[in-house]
């Protein structure tokens, strides 16, 4: 599959599964987002991984709209 195959079949996901994702596979996640390109190569972010379901919807109070309401498997949120 192309990469414009891939962008052009993306969706958009409003149900989640309650399984969990595998190490291999978040680990595989983090790579890529390390991989972006960034200005300068400075990379200037930093990853952290919630997968505690209590933490995920004390995080679901503050910020509905960004893990829907604590139902995903997992949080990605970008900080500058």
């Amino acid at each position: 599959m192309s990469l414009v195959d891939v962008l052009l079949s993306r969706r958009s996901i409003r149900r989640y599964e309650q399984k969990e994702i595998s190490r291999d596979v978040l680990d595989k996640i983090l790579e890529a987002g390390r991989q972006a390109p960034s200005a300068a190569n400075k990379q200037p972010w930093h990853f952290i991984v919630v997968t505690d379901s209590e933490i995920k919807k004390e995080f679901s109070k503050r910020d509905v709209q960004q893990i829907h309401q604590g139902r995903s498997c997992l949080h990605c949120r970008m900080c500058p």
